[in-house]
This record gives C-alpha cells, sequence and structure tokens, in this order.
C-alpha cells in the first residue's frame, strides 16, 4: 500500500484486499479537507465583503454629492456636553 503525496490518503495495490478502515480513514480525511476549505473560503468572503463596504463608503464620500444632513446623532440631555455649529431654527438642529 502506498499513500497519496499531500492528504496522505491510503491507496492499496491492486493485489491488496480492499478494506472499509482505509476507505473510511480517506473519506474523514477528504471530509476534514473540504470542511478547512469551506471555512477559511467563508472568512475571505466576509473580508471581501467588508473590504467593499468601505470601499463603497470612501466612493460615496468623494464622488457622490450627499446633500441634506446624512449624519444625525440624538442626546437626551446635552448637560456636560459642548456644542459647535449653527442652530438652523426650520429644522430645528445644530449643523456643523
Amino acid at each position: 500500500m502506498t499513500n497519496t503525496e499531500h492528504l496522505e490518503l491510503r491507496k492499496p495495490e491492486y493485489g491488496d484486499d480492499a478494506d472499509i478502515a482505509d476507505l473510511n480513514y480517506n473519506f474523514d480525511i477528504l471530509d476534514e479537507s473540504v470542511n478547512g476549505a469551506q471555512a477559511v473560503n467563508t472568512r475571505q468572503q466576509t473580508e471581501i465583503d467588508e473590504i467593499y463596504t468601505k470601499l463603497s463608503q470612501l466612493y460615496d464620500a468623494i464622488y457622490n454629492d450627499i446633500t441634506g444632513n446624512p449624519f444625525q446623532m440624538v442626546f437626551n440631555t446635552l448637560d456636560d456636553k459642548q456644542v459647535a455649529g449653527v442652530w438652523n431654527k426650520p429644522l430645528q438642529r445644530i449643523e456643523c
């Protein structure tokens, strides 16, 4: 019997009797390898999605004319906070 180079799967010779334990061993190795590859693929896809989101935000900031108030913060109280900006009375908000 020989083994494969990379995964060390068991390769019986043509004259050897088939052994279910060898087949199960090979299937377990293949199953672990595929599962590991899928986990790596999932992590890489998550990283790609995060990069795409950041690039989209950067593109919007550079190339899109965002008007109005795209950012809003709401406080229950302004105690102990310093606020700088211009009061927009019709819209009842501080604009920076």
